[in-house]
């Protein structure tokens, strides 16, 4: 078999695969979960490894991949990064690297990502075991035709033809190896991302969750989770956990057991699940036993509290189920979140300020507010060209929800402009102050510009509220106790309470103009 034009160097090591994470709007407070997998998979069968995760660590990937003599560099491809990722497949051609790109995006658009200058493969779906074989494949010289997951041109007749192998998802997650975060120099996670099963078996309309294996939902035994937690203590010194999932409780009896064996594990550690915790997919022993074995918060998707909305995303779930599961895990003592979606089809100005008034009087402790994203090869990307007009394409860092965010698309009945006051009102009365308290930067500027754009938002979108935003915020730490803490609740506005008792202001709706 001929390489590609970009794998000839000389210097080239074919044994050796750098995987790159390229940097997207914020930095995590996680490690790249998908190529710690994929790293794992590969130095399980002799691969030397090594992961530029620059959103964790920091690290520069166009130095690393200039002192890289990997034959192989594979990079993580999202919507909201592509443009980045491309840039990197450029400038790694361009030093003589095979170039493999992979994730969300790709399978969201599959062989068009070949159309991009510096990108010699693809993979769709899964990737430990493609990649694994794709570099077996360069590395001896053979064929890497049929070769599942892989994008590809035809080497042969009709040559250069774009060849879509069909993907074939990992049968027993078990099998896998755990995750390889010391491969990108990680030695230290606090919070440590858990994945207990993948994919959504569910057809909600704005999603690309099902398109990565079919909705081919697969689960881990509860036993092999708590091993991975148990070595990842005593690799990382994790301190907590969260569930990483898209679909995290579909069973319930297995969530039970998990809980179950963390409980007579003794494991101490305090978790939540900010995703994947489907309202009618709960009942009050598991909620119960979430609690006992330390899930301190579980986050819901909502998505609109509005009955004509919630009915078109194919959520296949009532509303009268989320109001339940909210109660009961309140009631268990658990903080509760929820995740709502502004500007989905038949919504309005309106419908999408009704779940400000729904979190607050369901007592819920956080909310967050997502604006509507059309994904390529989505139901509502679909609906979007039949029936809106489209302002943006849903790819690069401007689809990340943030207060500065703009609509990627409009309706007759939904102007933009109201899409956008919407997303920031809802924002910055319920999550303004996980903004507002985050540490702020150093030096006098940066925090006058900090504070500059954040009261900027508030009298663009919300002017008539404005000095409620004056009241003392709320905060994630607990409630100093003793005479010492005193002044300390007191300039951080915490009533006399239980620890960790928080009495926060509402701030009242205002209507559409």
């Amino acid at each position: 078999m001929n390489l590609p034009e970009a794998g000839r160097g000389v210097f080239m090591n074919a044994n050796r695969v750098l995987l790159v994470s390229p940097l997207v709007y914020r930095s995590r407070s996680y490690p790249n979960v998908g190529l710690g997998y994929v790293g794992a998979h590969l130095a399980r069968y002799g691969i030397d490894v090594r992961i530029v995760d620059t959103n964790f660590t920091g690290e520069d990937p166009y130095a690393a991949l200039r002192e890289s003599d990997a034959l192989v560099v594979g990079i993580a491809c999202e919507s909201r990064n592509v443009l980045e990722a491309l840039e990197l497949a450029k400038f790694a051609k361009g030093l003589g690297h095979v170039t493999v790109l992979g994730g969300l995006h790709v399978t969201l658009i599959k062989g068009e990502i070949l159309d991009s200058a510096g990108v010699d493969f693809a993979i769709h779906g899964e990737g430990e075991q493609p990649m694994l074989e794709l570099v077996h494949a360069l590395r001896e010289g053979r064929s890497h035709e049929g070769i599942a997951g892989l994008i590809h041109r035809r080497a042969s007749e009709p040559a250069g033809e774009v060849v879509v192998e069909p993907a074939v998802n990992v049968p027993d997650l078990d099998d896998l190896d755990f995750p390889r975060y010391e491969l990108a120099g990680v030695s230290e996670i606090y919070e440590y991302p858990l994945i207990t099963s993948r994919d959504c078996p569910y057809d909600c309309n704005f999603c690309t969750v099902g398109t990565i294996s079919g909705r081919s939902w697969r689960q881990r035994r509860p036993e092999h989770l708590v091993e991975e937690l148990l070595e990842a203590r005593r690799r990382y010194g994790i301190k907590r956990f969260f569930v990483a999932d898209e679909m995290f409780s579909l069973n319930m009896e297995r969530v039970k057991t998990f809980c179950r064996l963390l409980i007579k594990k003794k494991n101490n550690m305090e978790w939540s699940v900010m995703e994947g915790l489907r309202a009618d997919r709960v009942d009050a022993e598991l909620l119960q036993l979430m609690k006992q074995s330390g899930c301190r918060w579980v986050i819901y998707g909502i998505e609109s509290v509005d009955e004509d909305v919630f009915a078109n995303i194919s959520k296949g779930e009532r509303l009268s189920k989320i109001d339940k599961a909210v109660q009961l895990a309140k009631s268990e003592g658990m903080r509760v979140g929820g995740y709502f979606v502004i500007g989905l089809p038949e919504s309005t100005f309106e419908r999408d300020m009704r779940s400000i008034r729904y979190v607050k009087e369901m007592g819920m402790d956080y909310a967050a507010f997502w604006m509507a994203n059309p994904y390529y090869g989505t139901p509502l990307y679909q609906w979007v060209k039949d029936n809106a007009v489209i302002l943006r394409e849903p790819i690069g860092d401007n689809i990340v929800n943030s207060l500065s965010t703009m609509p990627l698309f409009e309706t007759q009945q939904y102007p933009g402009r109201l899409v956008k006051k919407a997303h920031a009102i809802c924002n910055l009365r319920m999550g303004y102050r996980s903004f507002y308290d985050e540490p702020l930067p150093t030096g006098l500027r940066n925090r006058l510009r900090h504070h500059l754009r954040f009261w900027g938002m508030i009298l663009r979108y919300d002017a008539r509220n404005a000095f409620a935003y004056l009241r003392p915020s709320s905060t994630r730490r607990p409630r100093v106790p003793g005479w010492r803490g005193w002044m300390v609740n007191r300039r951080l506005g915490m009533r006399k309470g239980r620890p960790g008792e928080r009495k926060e202001p509402m701030l009242t709706t205002t209507q559409a103009e």
